[in-house]
Formats: structure tokens, C-alpha cells, sequence
């Protein structure tokens, strides 16, 4: 469990106790509850690959088992309330109550969050898990609470680590120098690929397909489960396994939802929120190795990273990224230590 989001949920446990036995009374005498409406934002579609909408449906089952009707949630995919950037700002001021989105969405918020951003920080989910659903995970929830009272309800996965997809076959480092490859507008994916020796273009995802049509981009970066979904398999048929991020997802609260809650029902909300972010983690190699095995169906060749050209870039990051991110954000210098030391 999030540390942060267990020690706050501690705490407002047992306020939630008190008061909850202050509000017995008037509902014993069948004073009707009216259901709480929660508006849930994604980016993503809804169907078994959507990291978001797997997450956010374990979260609604949990609730409905706990809580029955008194929460409602009205899912919003496909960036119905807006781009994620402008989203994030609204969580803050409460006119979207909850936001499933990448992590790296909230370093417009709190830079510091954009460490989990960098180019081979982790070198699998298991990792991952270990650090945010731990001191790491406890420490970056507290920066982002202290600084927007926005409340991290659970650090969970995606559905694979990010590979590089290229018209052309790569089999090696040396084989992805000087190739356009659509990235992220977003520094540390444009620092990553920089420092693997490829051209990075920040383009826009939903014009992705037709770049690769027209030769603005020779590849992509991208998680297998985004590939199969959006059908870039039909254009692009080679993988080279960089796996140079496994980014994490997050679960975001407004302040308006905390402070809001019901006492009664606040436990049973955080709760539901975590119990579906370590589901997440427990689902996540079953959904990559079915994508994978998916695209391999449709024709989709993969290489791997040797051990040696994994270890050459992550220096030549370490170097160019990391350095000069920790100099710019001291708090995450021990975070990325700690990370860094835990391989195997």
C-alpha cells in the first residue's frame, strides 16, 4: 500500500469513526443518503488493454461491493473533459473529481514527479511496485499533496514498457541511430531518445498513423497494448525491445473529493482505490504477453536489447538525463538512488 495514502488514511480512518457515530443517529431514523456523483477523466478507450479503464473498473466494482449506491461514478474516456495537461489543473480546482492519467502529467503540477519519467529508472514492474507502492511512492504522493492538496489515491502500471516500433528492421543500437522516432512532448522522452542515438519528433498521437504513412516519422515509441489498440501494427512491423520506461499510471483526487466525503464512506474509498492499483500490477504481465502475443499474429517482429547496449545507454542517460535532472530537482536525488540500487 502507498505509504502516504496509508499514514493520511490513518488518520482520516479515524476521524471517519468518530464522526461516523455522530451521524448514526439521523440515519437510523431512514433519512434517505443521496448517492455521491463522481466525474472519473482517461485519455484512453475502454476496452481490455486500456491501462485506465482496467483500473477504473476494478475501482468501481470495489466500491459497489462496499458501498453499494451511496458512490456513483461517470467515466469520461478519450479526453471527453480535455487534454490531460488542462485536466490535471481542473482536479486541482475540483471541477473533475478524479483523473486516471500518466504519471508524468502531474510534473506540470510538481516537476519533481517527472522523475518516474526517466529513460531506465526501472527495469520491470516488479521494481516498480517495490518503490511506489513504498518510500518513493510515499514521498512523491506528499510532494504532490503539499503542494496542490491533490490526494495520489494509488501508483499502479501500464500494460507494458515502452519499445521502440519502426518500419525498418533494428536489431541493435547502432541500427536506431539517426531514426525519426514520434515521442512524447515531453523532455525526458526527448532526452531518452536523443541519447539512443535517434531523431526524436514530438507529434501529436492522433496524427501518428498518418506520419507514419507519409515518412515524417520512421518509428514510434510506445507500449505494446497502445500498439495493438490503435492498430499501428498496419504500418509499422518491427520492434526493438529498448524497454527504456515502464511508466507508471496515477489515480488522482481533488481536494474537493476528500474534504467531501462522507466520513462513513472515505474508508472504503481509499481502499478501493488501492486495492485496485496492486490488482493492476498482479494483471499487467498477463495483458502485455497477450498483446504481444497479438501483434506477433499480425506480424510484428521483435528484437532484443542485448545486455550491453542496455547498459552503454543507460550510462550515456545517466549522463545526459538523470544528472542533470536530480542538479535541477535535489529532492529526487536519494528517490532515483534508492531506485537505482535495487537490480538485480
Amino acid at each position: 500500500m502507498n505509504g502516504f495514502i496509508s499514514s493520511r488514511r490513518n488518520f482520516l480512518m479515524g476521524a471517519a469513526t468518530a464522526a461516523g457515530s455522530l451521524c448514526a443517529p439521523a440515519l437510523a431514523f431512514g433519512q434517505s443518503v443521496k448517492p455521491i456523483r463522481l466525474r472519473v477523466s482517461s485519455s484512453l478507450t475502454t476496452d481490455e488493454f486500456s491501462e485506465h479503464y482496467v483500473w477504473f473498473r476494478r475501482f468501481a466494482d470495489n466500491l459497489q461491493a462496499s458501498v453499494g449506491e451511496r458512490i456513483k461514478l461517470d467515466y469520461f474516456p478519450n479526453g471527453q473533459l480535455g487534454a490531460e495537461n488542462d485536466v490535471a489543473q481542473q482536479v486541482k480546482t475540483g471541477t473533475v473529481d478524479i483523473m486516471i492519467s500518466g504519471s508524468s502529467y502531474w510534473a506540470t503540477v510538481v516537476p519533481e514527479v517527472g522523475m518516474l519519467d526517466l529513460g531506465y529508472l526501472f527495469d520491470s514492474y516488479d521494481q516498480q511496485k517495490r518503490h511506489l507502492h513504498g518510500a518513493v511512492g510515499k514521498r512523491l504522493a506528499q510532494v504532490v499533496y503539499d503542494r496542490s492538496k491533490v490526494t495520489i489515491l494509488g501508483w499502479t502500471s501500464t500494460f507494458g514498457a515502452r519499445n521502440i516500433y519502426t518500419k525498418k528492421p533494428v536489431a541493435s543500437l547502432a541500427d536506431v541511430k539517426n531514426v525519426k522516432i514520434r515521442v512524447l512532448p515531453a523532455p525526458t522522452f526527448i532526452q531518452t531518445i536523443e541519447a539512443m542515438g535517434a531523431i526524436p519528433t514530438p507529434i501529436a498521437m492522433n496524427e501518428l498513423y498518418t506520419a507514419l504513412q507519409t515518412g515524417i516519422v520512421d518509428g514510434f515509441e510506445q507500449n505494446a497494448g497502445t500498439v495493438l489498440g490503435m492498430k499501428l501494427y498496419e504500418t509499422t512491423k518491427n520492434c526493438y525491445l529498448s524497454e527504456h520506461m515502464f511508466l507508471p499510471i496515477s489515480a488522482a483526487a481533488s481536494p474537493r473529493v476528500i474534504s467531501t466525503m462522507p466520513a462513513d464512506l472515505l474508508p472504503a474509498f481509499l481502499q478501493a482505490a488501492q486495492e485496485a492499483s496492486v490488482y493492476q500490477y498482479a494483471e499487467t504481465p498477463a495483458k502485455v504477453q497477450k498483446a504481444t502475443d497479438e501483434l506477433v499474429k499480425l506480424g510484428v517482429k521483435y528484437s532484443p536489447m542485448t545486455p550491453g547496449d542496455r547498459k552503454a545507454v543507460r550510462q550515456e542517460v545517466t549522463r545526459k538525463v538523470w544528472d542533470p535532472f536530480t542538479d535541477k530537482y535535489p529532492l529526487t536525488k536519494p528517490l532515483i538512488a534508492e531506485i537505482d540500487n535495487d537490480r538485480t
